[in-house]
């Protein structure tokens, strides 16, 4: 698969394709365990997953809300995947 026609390397030469990039984040760890995972493991997750995605570490003022709502939601919709997981445990 190419570049489309109006973005590519000559026009932005920093721009890499996804699997060139390497990997997501090293430091995201697996949260499906026998253990269930605890709401502040769930919660660090979704702030490092917004945090890579958005590209702040610390959102601005004007952004903060949006941040933070973003962070709710991926940890609700964590939890929600982890709760509903069907294992071999269950």
């Amino acid at each position: 698969m190419g570049w489309p026609r109006d973005f590519g390397p000559a026009r932005y030469p920093r721009v890499l394709p996804v699997w060139q990039r390497g990997p997501m984040c090293r430091s995201i760890v697996t949260l499906r365990d026998p253990e269930p995972a605890s709401d502040d493991a769930v919660r660090a997750a979704a702030l490092q997953f917004v945090r890579k995605v958005s590209g702040y570490r610390q959102p601005s003022r004007a952004n903060q809300a949006t941040f933070e709502r973003a962070v709710d939601e991926v940890a609700r919709a964590t939890r929600t995947l982890l709760d509903d997981l069907v294992t071999k445990a269950s």
